[in-house]
């Protein structure tokens, strides 16, 4: 088979006298469709995967925890004019992390009638009653254009397909946006692609739903179902948080036989069969199943969707609207540090102003008095996001934090322990974001004003006193900066990067690189963990830049940054493996699995060059060995670590998971 595009459609005005006809063909070929007495009944068998995940906020870099993967065997009916019936045979889950969600029953199954007249989703609990393009009365309801066509060549015949853009009359009704692959000889669908405007969804927690429809051509004749993929996103309807649920199906359709089934029969539900996971055994494990699926390369296709949807209606379509309660972090709500103390603060966040999102943030901090917040805003066009934000507020000098904010509150103000040196920073920034091809991968550019501000001490603890925070202000700094993430995928497996440049001019010029990679695999028993981290720098490096070790979240064994420099090396090695252990409860979202991973690491690491800070340089290499246990389903994370040679010391830290800190 080969494909050939062929030149646009000159002028590819809404609505001329061509595309008319077109779709006047096909709203007639579809209402008549049933009449077809070639096409009695058929049969076929579907094969879906349907996945639930938590997804990180953009701005935080790629990222999302699979929490649950189902498997689904179903066989699929039809018979004129039309009946048809599915019934589920097999059905397989595995539940990743403890959830309630319970799946509307249509999510079960495939889309075999092309949705009919009107379309509905989530037995109408997201999507109900809204007009098809190609009902009869679609023409009334939406806006037409020609696109490019496609020509096909099966062997024995060529094809032409056109697309054909649409969009509602009116956006602020219900509506569907997207495009129409329409089979020109015969006027019949063989793709669809959309999603919905914000009043289509009746759940005032969906953010978007997009679906794709296509069909193949059955006995050189009939066009028919072949692949479908549907994603559901939602994020809180009280709350504007950096988190959402994503449910994602993805069905393949085939085994097709004509006119050689008994008609549809039986009571119940038109999706019968298995009411809950059961069924024969399947060959080979669901795991294996959902790394197939769960590719950087389907969540682009579905992304790219959405965003060309936006295009032809001329703003980005999203169901969650209005001004409400927002935070990036949960510790914005409370924290505890030993430069401001124990700090409150709240947010609001929401579209305005034409924009996709307008945030602002305020704090104080009861031990020092000071009055902190920030201002982000940010416009979607197509996949590219773009940014403006503004601050005034205390941040932890590293590249990235040793420990997530909550532990480190409570180890603070019980212990006296703040694992984080801190600097009042004053920012004006501007930033680019968006998705780097296919792969998964995101690339992010800003350019900043930087004035950074040496902070004292100003608060105790329960227990004790925490050590002097050091003087680390500067005059003010204009950087430009460039990062590149990719993550591994929805299952965790595989290799994970993370790189970014940065040039800053100031008091002085600087140059500066760092990056990581984390490669995680499964093994017989367990996983494998490799990671390793590294970067350089180049001119006047400001100490507040300099690269550090030691301690919790870099070298477990060694004290707490124990070495700093210009250039960094680091390298880290695990071998987990699972075993039986405590499992908790969780209500109606069930039960963490009564399992764990644990075992040994190994990690040696470096500091090199002197930089003009509180700490000392790196001398030598500093080797570390420990064991780690990961338990209720990953979510916590105990470790100890010791070191080797003069100054080493026993580290024991605990924790919740590192994916989860960016919102914690």
């Amino acid at each position: 088979m080969w494909l050939a595009l062929t030149p646009p459609v000159a002028a590819q005005q809404w609505n001329d006298g061509a595309v008319r006809s077109l779709v006047g063909r096909a709203v007639r070929e579809r209402a008549a469709a049933s009449l077809d007495s070639s096409l009695q009944s058929y049969s076929a068998r579907a094969h879906g995967i349907l996945t639930f995940h938590a997804e990180l906020d953009p701005r935080f870099g790629p990222g999302a925890r699979l929490v649950r993967g189902d498997e689904l065997d179903v066989e699929v009916y039809w018979e004129r004019p039309d009946r048809s019936k599915q019934v589920i045979r097999a059905w397989r889950d595995s539940t990743f992390f403890p959830t309630d969600l319970a799946y509307h029953r249509d999510h079960l199954g495939i889309v075999s009638n092309d949705f009919g007249p009107r379309i509905r989703i989530g037995d109408g609990d997201e999507v109900s009653d809204v007009v098809h393009p190609l009902a009869p009365d679609g023409p009334d309801w939406y806006d037409y254009r020609l696109r490019d066509t496609v020509r096909i060549s099966t062997g024995r015949r060529r094809l032409i397909l056109a697309g054909v853009d649409v969009r509602p009359r009116d956006p602020s009704r219900p509506g569907v946006a997207g495009t129409l692959y329409l089979d020109v000889e015969r006027a019949q669908v063989v793709r669809f692609r959309f999603t919905f405007t914000a009043a289509a969804y009746r759940d005032r927690a969906l953010e978007d739903l997009t679906v794709e429809l296509e069909r193949s051509l059955v006995d050189d004749r009939y066009w028919l179902p072949y692949r479908q993929e549907i994603e559901i996103r939602r994020r809180s309807a009280v709350v504007d948080f950096p988190l959402r649920g994503v449910i994602r199906g993805r069905w393949d359709i085939g085994d097709y036989r004509v006119n050689a089934e008994p008609p549809v029969r039986g009571p119940g539900s038109w999706i019968g069969g298995l009411r809950a996971p059961g069924g024969p055994a399947w060959p080979g494990p669901l795991i294996a199943q959902l790394d197939s699926t769960l590719t950087p390369v389907e969540g682009a296709d579905l992304a790219q969707i959405r965003a060309a949807a936006g295009r032809v209606v001329g703003h980005r379509l999203t169901g969650r609207t209005g001004i409400r309660p927002g935070v990036s972090q949960a510790s914005d709500l409370i924290r505890w540090n030993r430069v401001e103390g124990l700090r409150v603060g709240a947010g609001v966040s929401g579209r305005a102003f034409g924009l996709d999102r307008a945030a602002a943030l305020a704090g104080v901090g009861l031990g020092d008095g000071r009055l902190t917040g920030s201002v982000d805003l940010s416009r979607q066009i197509g996949s590219v996001s773009i940014g403006l934000d503004g601050s005034h507020r205390v941040v932890e000098v590293g590249d990235q934090p040793v420990v997530s904010t909550p532990a480190n509150t409570i180890a603070g103000l019980v212990g006296a322990r703040d694992l984080g040196d801190y600097v009042m920073l004053d920012r004006i920034g501007l930033r680019i974001a968006g998705p780097l091809g296919s792969g998964g991968a995101t690339l992010q550019a800003e350019a900043t004003w930087e004035r950074p501000g040496s902070v004292g001490q100003s608060a105790g603890s329960i227990w004790g006193h925490p050590s002097t925070n050091p003087a680390l202000g500067s005059s003010p700094y204009w950087t430009g900066r460039i990062g590149l993430a990719r993550s591994p995928g929805g299952t965790g497996y595989g290799l994970a990067l993370d790189l970014r440049g940065e040039v800053g001019a100031g008091p002085t010029t600087y140059a500066r690189v760092a990056g990581g990679a984390v490669w995680t695999g499964r093994t017989t028993g367990g996983e494998w963990r490799i990671e390793g981290t590294g970067g350089a720098s180049a001119g006047g490096l400001p100490a507040r830049r300099a690269f550090l070790l030691g301690g919790v979240g870099s070298l477990p064994g060694e004290p707490f940054r124990s070495s700093a420099g210009r250039a960094l090396v680091l390298v880290r090695v695990e071998r987990l493996w699972t075993l039986p252990g405590p499992s908790v409860g969780l209500g109606a979202f069930g039960r963490t699995a009564a399992s764990m991973l644990v075992g040994p690491f190994v990690a040696g690491g470096r500091t090199f060059g002197r930089v003009n800070g509180p700490w000392p340089p790196g001398t030598r290499w500093r080797p570390v060995a420990g064991l780690t246990a990961q338990v209720f389903d990953r979510a916590i994370r105990f470790e100890i670590g010791r070191g080797f040679g003069a100054g080493a010391v026993t580290t024991v830290g605990v924790d919740v998971d590192r994916r989860w800190w960016p919102i914690l």
